[in-house]
Formats: structure tokens, sequence, C-alpha cells
């Protein structure tokens, strides 16, 4: 959501100066350097850089060489985590507040649920089968088949 933002308005990754991520005690989910796939699959800090600078986090993200990308090492420096000691961290209240900062503009997106989550309202069958097409893709099976799988 905040990669279209920031797109419609001719801004990219690079012109971004801060992130904010407000969100409950999450410390699982909380390295701001992540130097492993594994790490930068369990950062949020990570995965709204990765999704900052590609548009979206899919299976090549995790990839150990992925978490050393200068481009997304130099979004890290500039994502910070705050903490809303006043939430728990429980599945009935996971959101997420984030804030991307320019120099042309402040953008903003709230995730209360994440896609998938047994709360969010989106058609999880339509969920599963971009994901699936994502993932066939990624193993290079040709569109025209991951179509005969999925049908």
């Amino acid at each position: 959501e905040l990669f279209g933002q920031m797109h419609a308005h001719g801004e990219d990754a690079s012109a971004v100066e801060a992130v904010v991520i407000h969100a409950p005690r999450y410390d699982y989910v909380n390295r701001p350097r992540p130097t492993t796939g594994i790490e930068g699959k369990f950062s949020m800090q990570f995965c709204t850089a990765v999704s900052l600078v590609d548009g979206d986090v899919g299976l090549s993200t995790f990839h150990e060489a992925a978490t050393q990308r200068p481009e997304v090492l130099e979004l890290l420096d500039k994502v910070q985590v705050e903490v809303d000691e006043g939430r728990k961290n429980h599945l009935t209240d996971m959101e997420l507040h984030i804030t991307v900062k320019t120099a042309k503009a402040v953008y903003s997106s709230t995730n209360r649920t994440p896609l998938g989550h047994w709360r969010d309202t989106s058609q999880k069958i339509e969920l599963t089968k971009e994901k699936a097409t994502k993932c066939f893709r990624h193993v290079g099976i040709p569109p025209e088949r991951a179509e005969r799988i999925q049908a």
C-alpha cells in the first residue's frame, strides 16, 4: 500500500527519510538488522524496508544475500519501531501503523489484521491462489502449468 502511494507521487524508497512502525511489543519480530534470511523473515523492519524497495515480499526476499542488499541496508537505518506498551501482543490486537516520511510528503498505512489472519475479511481463496502463483513462479513452474495445478 505504501509502495503504491509513493509511486503514485513519483517517489520510491530512495526518497525515504524516516519510517516509523507503531506496534504492540513484538520482541520476536523486532530485529533491526537481520543478517540471515530467517532473521529477515521475522523482522518487521526488514519486511517493511523490502516492501518499500520492491513493492512486495516473497520467497526470494528471504535468501541470505537479500538481507545484504545495499538499498535495503540503507533503508533499514531509517526504520524505527515505536512500541505501544498499552497494547497487548495478542492475536486479537495485531494492528500495525506505518508512517513513511520523504521530503515531499508523509505516507501512512494502518494494517488492522495481517492478510490471512482469521479476522481478515479478504477472500482467502484469492489470497491462496495469489500466493501459490508466486511460489510456482519462484521455483520456475510455467504459468500455464501453475494454472492447471490450481484448477
